[in-house]
Order: structure tokens, then C-alpha cells, then sequence
């Protein structure tokens, strides 16, 4: 007879979203709270790993303590007229970094573990109730208050929180590469196609290197992109894999009785540009206090929560939205335009889903 544990948190899946969630609650509140994580290891999947300055002060990490590399210009390669065209835009300053994930995340649980958190590594969730029941395999079954569900558009929540439309994305981490520019990342377009190619520069000397986009195969649009750029044309692949990216915008229902949505499976992500760290990260603190307010007062105060995070930072997830909306329904031409015209403070603005000029709609 399998035992059956009683908590008042059970949190599945330990990416940014589940990470941050139970450092933030444990520091916050005395909550019973166990983590449960499929894989042995932390941040499996693949991701860019670039994220604004803002974080840091957000979660209280020292960049050096995630090997950050400062980002002061973004570099875009297109075709125009036949030609490849770079246009460099300089911010003023250092605007963001590209981290290791898997440390980020090896810090915020180390925090959480400090903190009276159990964590279960390679222990995978067979299956989630909606009472807050979950079935752990090896571990048995476990009851909580509350159930967070990060577990991405892969998990087994994805029974009560299907995901919306997702955007394709292949990358490979590569090495033995003599950028052209320092502290500068990368992007690359190709007409008619709804997505991007990136390259991140790590602070190991290593690059990440991917495609992702709407309906594409993003390897084979990798590989025209490594092609195309001249000093990206040799490398040594250190390793590579796929990801899916939610891009449909914040689930209308985070709730689903004692289950909430959290990171991806929310829809945390801007849908224009498929950053999902930061948004993920905020998310977090917002539910873990609309979680801990819940178990001292009652499920009244999860709601307002919830509202307060949609009102005070979601709404740049909306507004993300229809950007992609924009973007996909604008001719390749005007594209290039905004791209060689566009202010580096509009860009940033763009990409926070911050921006409040007009928006014109195509087709």
C-alpha cells in the first residue's frame, strides 16, 4: 500500500518557475513545501539563458554567481538587396546578461533547501488530481494544499492546462567561435519566416547558437543561419536538443481547484520574443504571496493575487502578444526598415512588452 503524505505545498517541476516559487515562499513563510523534479539534473532544457538586468535585483543573486555575461549591443543580420546587412544597436550600458541557468536555478533551490524545502531530484510525477493528490513515482503518494504545477508544456498537468500554440526551437551549444563584437548578442531574420535566429555569448567562451518560430522546422533554419553568417561557419558542437515555447499569452486559467499554473504552463512567456526567465521568475513572487496570503486566510486571497500580478506585470505578456500578432502579419520590407530605424530604447521597450506607440495591423 502506497503511504500518503500530507503538505501544505507540493511543487512539480524545478525550472525557473518552480525554482523561484519555493525560494520565495520558504523565505517568506513557515509552508510545508516538497519539490519534485523529473530529471536528476537542473535545466535540461534548452534555452538562451539571456535575461535583463532587472532580475537580479528581483531575486537577489549576484550576476558573478550565475557566470554572467554583460550584453551592451544587440547585432541583426538580414538580407537586403542580395546582400547580408548588419545593423548594430548600442545600448547605454549593460542592458542584460546571458547566464547559466542551471546555476540560477542550483542557487534559488539551495535557498529554498536552507529554508526547511524538500527537494526530490529524478523523481518523476505519474499523475496529479485535482483535490491536490499527486503520485510520485518511488516516492508514493503525496496530498497538498495547494499543488504548483511547473512542469512545462511536457508535464503531466498539461491534462488540465493545455497548452495553446507553441513556437519550435533547436539550438546547440558550440564552441572554438571568435565573435566579431564584444559584450554583444545577436539575432538573425529571414524573410518570411515567423521567428529568429540568436547567438549568446557565454562567459565560458562558449556560444548558444538556435532558431525558433512559428511553424518552421527550426533546424533546418539553424543551419541556413550558421551557413549564412561567415565567422559562425566552423565550430565544435559542445550539445544540442529542441524545446517547445508557449506563445498563445497568460492562460485565463491559472486555477483549476487546488492545481495552479505556473511558468509555461501558465503562459509566461512574451510571445514575441520567447523570453521566459524573467516572466516566469515574477510570476512566482507574485503567486507565492497570493499562496501564502490563501493557506493563512482562505482561497479568496489566491484570486486576488493572481489579479495583482495580471494587473501590475501580466499585462506586458498581452501586450507581447500582439506584437507577435504585428510582426506576423508585416511585409518582409517594412520589417528590414524597423530594423535599420529602430531607437535602441524603443527596441528595449518592445521587447519589456513595454512599448505604447502605434500599432499598425497587416492582412
Amino acid at each position: 500500500m502506497l503511504s500518503l503524505r500530507e503538505v501544505d505545498i507540493v511543487v512539480v517541476g524545478l525550472g525557473p518557475a518552480g525554482s523561484a516559487f519555493s525560494y520565495f515562499t520558504s523565505k517568506s513563510s513557515n509552508a510545508d513545501i516538497i519539490c519534485f523534479e523529473r530529471n536528476t539534473r537542473l535545466a535540461l532544457k534548452p534555452c538562451g539563458e539571456l535575461v535583463p538586468k532587472e532580475l537580479f535585483s528581483i531575486i537577489g543573486v549576484n550576476p558573478r554567481e550565475v557566470n554572467a555575461y554583460p550584453i551592451r549591443r544587440v547585432i541583426v543580420y538580414f538580407y537586403h538587396n542580395g546582400s547580408l546587412v548588419e545593423r548594430v544597436i548600442e545600448f547605454n550600458g549593460v542592458e542584460g546578461y546571458s547566464i547559466s541557468k542551471r546555476r540560477l536555478l542550483e542557487i534559488l533551490v539551495d535557498k529554498a533547501l536552507s529554508s526547511g524545502v524538500s527537494v526530490e531530484l529524478g523523481k518523476p510525477v505519474l499523475r496529479i488530481s485535482r483535490d491536490g493528490v499527486v503520485n510520485v513515482r518511488e516516492v508514493g503518494i503525496v496530498r497538498g494544499k495547494y499543488v504548483i504545477c511547473c512542469d512545462g508544456v511536457y508535464g503531466v498537468s498539461v491534462e488540465y492546462f493545455k497548452p495553446g500554440r507553441v513556437a519550435k526551437a533547436y539550438q546547440r551549444r558550440v564552441a572554438n567561435v571568435k565573435t566579431p563584437y564584444d559584450e554583444a548578442c545577436y539575432t538573425f531574420i529571414i524573410g518570411g519566416v515567423k521567428g529568429y535566429g540568436w547567438i549568446i555569448p557565454k562567459s565560458d567562451g562558449t556560444l548558444n547558437v538556435g532558431f525558433g518560430g512559428l511553424d518552421i522546422d527550426p533546424r533546418v533554419l539553424l543551419d541556413k543561419m550558421v551557413k549564412t553568417i561567415p565567422w559562425l561557419s566552423s565550430y565544435s558542437v559542445v550539445c544540442e536538443g529542441g524545446a517547445l515555447i508557449p506563445v498563445s499569452g497568460l492562460r485565463s486559467n491559472i486555477v483549476e481547484s487546488k492545481l495552479i499554473a505556473l511558468g509555461d504552463v501558465a503562459g509566461s512567456v512574451l510571445p514575441l520574443s520567447g523570453e521566459g526567465i524573467r516572466p516566469s521568475i515574477i510570476m512566482a513572487k507574485y503567486l507565492s504571496r497570493a499562496v501564502i496570503e490563501a493557506l493563512e486566510e482562505g482561497d479568496k486571497r489566491l484570486w486576488e493575487g493572481i489579479r495583482r500580478y495580471i494587473s501590475e506585470w501580466g499585462y506586458r505578456i498581452k501586450r507581447s502578444l500582439l506584437y507577435l500578432k504585428v510582426y506576423e502579419r508585416m511585409p518582409i520590407q517594412l520589417v528590414k526598415q524597423l530594423v535599420l530605424r529602430v531607437k535602441p530604447d524603443t527596441l528595449k521597450s518592445i521587447l519589456n512588452g513595454e512599448f505604447t506607440g502605434a500599432i499598425v495591423k497587416f492582412g
